[in-house]
């Protein structure tokens, strides 16, 4: 077979599959694009698991008016210019990849938006190319923000569709794990998730979360897991003396609390890289997480290899974003720390102070 250049529809479909690869990558970069424009309040809404439609409503930015004809274009992005924007970008986004891959997986893309400054909203139909096919005038939008909706994700890629089908259950149960996540380390912002099941014309059926504005990050526990936990946890804030940029945000049981209420699984441990969940399993620092579970199972005498649940964990390393890489892979989820022995020792210093060994507590007698 002769060697020739791909199409430029295949190779959209073949880069798109990669970066929204199921219904809660689509969830995620939306959520991130509404964060990024500083909304204050995100409404979700799934009918039929997403399978039907996708709508994410913010009280956002907007887009502004010169913006709108690239929005959803392949590598149109506000957030950097060049490479070495990247040393000091703080925003979720910035490839400028997501918006274009969901349009082109997606069977329809409309996006309603409205400034500040803008006399009324206006609604776009977007195209698989990222180009705005029709506008219309809207009253959907009273201030400013932005509404992306978009119908029948990965219509034209049947396999993955058809896999969409078949975990659309276990798919939802991880979006709202995910807007956990986003909600315990924004608490400023409201956040609510409805899913809607459309059932043969008849009124839809709808389940609605939802998780207020919050003044601390200790209510956003109470709120999101319970009052019995949240009495059960404490916050500490330490900052690098040495090195004054770096500063780690935690919140871990009581050295005197209840093992049956704070030890689940894995979905018990939230950490995050100025507010950016990251997975902490392929992440450099893991073993923080093996060594508080240690720590606190020991000031609590729990034997630590008899019981592999981990304690809730919240923990937020914050730090200049030229000190780390985010740029690792698709989803932004891999993060490599530049300073890791620092956040080691202050996470330590944190441990020694929640959770004493047998040694210290000898010596402060």
């Amino acid at each position: 077979m002769t060697i020739k250049i791909l199409n430029a529809s295949a190779i959209r479909h073949l880069h798109s599959g990669q970066v929204i690869v199921d219904i809660l990558a689509i969830v995620k970069e939306l959520l991130e694009n509404s964060l990024d424009a500083h909304a204050t309040s995100i409404d979700l809404v799934f009918m039929n698991n997403g399978l039907e439609f996708v709508q994410i409503k913010d009280n956002g930015e907007g887009i502004e008016e010169g913006d709108r004809l690239c929005v959803a274009k392949r590598h149109y992005t506000s957030k950097l210019s060049e490479f070495h924007d990247l040393e000091v970008i703080q925003s979720y986004g910035f490839r400028g990849e997501a918006l274009n891959s969901i349009c082109v997986v997606s069977d329809k893309v409309v996006i309603t938006t409205k400034t500040k400054t803008d006399p009324i909203a206006k609604q776009y139909d977007v195209n698989k190319e990222g180009t705005i096919s029709n506008e219309k005038v809207a009253n959907t939008i009273a201030s400013s923000g932005t509404i992306v909706t978009l119908y029948k994700p990965f219509y034209n890629l049947p396999v993955r569709r058809q896999l969409a089908q078949k975990n659309a259950t276990s798919t939802m149960k991880k979006v709202q794990e995910l807007l956990t996540k986003y909600a315990l380390a924004h608490p400023n912002v409201r956040f609510a998730c409805t899913q809607s099941t459309n059932a043969g014309g008849r009124k839809p059926s709808n389940n609605t979360w939802i998780k207020p504005i919050t003044e601390t990050i200790e209510t956003s526990v109470s709120i999101l897991f319970g009052p019995r936990l949240a009495d059960m946890t404490e916050r500490f804030i330490e900052t690098d003396e040495e090195d004054p940029i770096l500063t780690v945000d935690v919140v871990l049981p009581k050295k005197n609390s209840d093992p049956s209420i704070v030890l689940k699984g894995p979905e018990n441990v939230f950490f995050y890289c100025n507010q950016r969940p990251i997975n902490y399993v392929k992440s450099e620092l893991k073993d923080i997480v093996s060594n508080i579970r240690v720590r606190y199972k020991d000031a609590i005498g729990l034997n630590v290899d008899n019981n592999q649940k981990l304690p809730f964990i919240y923990l937020d390393i914050q730090i200049p974003p030229s000190e780390y890489d985010v740029n690792v892979e698709p989803d932004k989820t891999t993060v490599l720390f530049h300073k890791k022995d620092r956040i080691y020792n202050i996470v330590k210093k944190i441990l020694d102070e929640i959770y004493p060994t047998k040694m210290e507590k000898f010596f402060n007698k």
